[in-house]
Formats: structure tokens, sequence, C-alpha cells
């Protein structure tokens, strides 16, 4: 007998169960300087990670079919993933290749004098050094309590006959080359909570959220109905897209968790 109250619940990661920590961010491109940029120069830090992805946005990049994903920026705008981004979370192409190509953009722009100062330019620099170094990456992130808390409730849910009542996966826009430090990270409980057979990346697949490709490939792979699947995530663009393949989407709206625990009460899953 099918359980029609049991559903497959797919969870985004990045932002929505773990997020890299502002504080060791700032340790790692320059505690000092990251403080200095406010107080001195009178700017906000936050500024830096966007001008980061603009000189990413100045690189020619080709890329054989089209790409797309979303991040948020500081004030909650949803942009468009620079090419150079979206390639490294495809595994198409590898971290030193990547830091060659940022390095001699970094170079050509400090000759023509494009940062506002010295300070600027590091911490620009030590930010994109660790976009594209998987260990450092890794090291920065912390768990998100609100999303693990929501993530453990629904895990907590059981049967019956007391087996777990819903089937978990995740399905996440992220590069092939850090994802194996999760496992031995400050984020190890988050990952280890799904069964590593349940796990696609775009890495691996190398499609993006919200291309149609990677959903069609995940529901494929698991044998999946989409009316028993709801994804978690946390760009709105990619919960309009697994609308399209019949997925219930749940958007994560600036944090607010609240909203998406009563959508799940109201769909029975807690």
């Amino acid at each position: 007998m099918v359980d029609h109250d049991s559903k497959a619940l797919i969870w985004d990661l990045g932002n929505t169960l773990v997020h890299p920590s502002l504080l060791k961010t700032a340790y790692e491109i320059g505690l000092k300087d990251f403080i200095l940029y406010w107080l001195i120069e009178g700017k906000d830090p936050s500024d830096i990670h966007e001008s980061a992805f603009r000189i990413l946005n100045r690189l020619n990049v080709q890329i054989s079919a089209p790409l797309t994903a979303t991040y948020h920026t500081s004030f909650d705008e949803e942009k468009l993933l620079p090419a150079l981004i979206c390639q490294w979370l495809t595994g198409k192409t590898d971290s030193e290749e990547l830091q060659k190509k940022v390095a001699l953009c970094m170079k050509q722009l400090s000759k023509k004098g494009h940062f506002s100062s010295r300070r600027q330019e590091r911490l620009i620099k030590n930010t994109l050094k660790l976009i594209f170094d998987p260990k450092k990456f890794i090291q920065c992130l912390s768990s998100i309590p609100q999303g693990v808390s929501l993530l453990k409730e629904c895990l907590e849910q059981y049967d019956t006959e007391g087996n777990q009542k819903h089937s978990f996966y995740i399905l996440s826009n992220w590069d092939p080359h850090s994802f194996k430090y999760l496992y031995c990270s400050s984020v190890k409980e988050v990952i280890c909570s799904f069964d590593p057979a349940n796990i696609v990346i775009s890495g691996d697949v190398g499609s993006l959220k919200p291309q149609a490709a990677l959903f069609e490939y995940f529901l494929h792979k698991y044998s999946l109905n989409p009316k028993q699947c709801i994804l978690i995530d946390d760009q709105k663009t990619n919960i309009i897209a697994a609308e399209r393949h019949g997925i219930t989407g749940l958007f994560v709206e600036k944090g607010n968790y609240a909203s998406v625990r009563k959508h799940l009460q109201e769909l029975k899953v807690v």
C-alpha cells in the first residue's frame, strides 16, 4: 500500500542548510582590512563580495551551452551568477585554471587604477581566492540553525510501523571539488543527515538549477513521482523551475523558516 502522506523532501544546501560565516570569512580574507575598510574608508564590507563578482563578469568565458543560476546579494536581490562561477559549479573547470584567469584580470585592473584603495584590492583578491579554494571555502561554512532544526523535525516523523515517514534528498548547485570536504567540516552533521546515495550536486551532473535537465535527471535517477516531491530552496527561480516539473516548491524567503514549516504542516509533512 502506498502511503500518500509520505513525501520526498528535496533540500537545497547552500543558504538553506549551510552558509558562509561572516566572521570566518572576515578572518580568511583579512580581518584587519575587513574592519578598517568599514571604519577608515567608510564602506560596507559586504560590498566586497559583489565587487568580486563584478570582476568575474569581466572575464570572457566561452560556454558551449547556456548555464545560468542565481544568488542573493546583500540587499536580497536575486542576480545571475557570473559565467565563471557556473563553470566551476558544473565541474567544467578546475581551481588552478580559475586562479590563473582571476590573477591575470586582477593584475590588469590594478594597473588601470580600478580599485579605490590597496585595502579594497587585497580584500577582493582574497575573496576570489577563497571562492575557488575548496578546503578554505568549506572551512568558512556554518550551519543555519533554523534550517537544521526544521530538517531534524522532518527527519523525526515516523509512520504507524515506526519507519521514517519521508525520504530525504539534496539537490544543490555545488562544485565537485569542495563537496567531499563537507564530511570533515564543522557542518558535517548536516551533510551526514542524508544518505550519500540521495545527494545530487550540479558538479557531478554538469547542469545547474534552474535548468530543466537537472530536474529531469533527478526525477529519473530516483524514479520519483513529482506530485510526491517537495523542494525547499532559497532561490525563487529554482522554485519556479521545480513547479514546472510538478514538484511542490517551498521558498525560504529571507530566512523565513517559520513560513516553510507552516506549509510543511499543511502538506502533512510535520
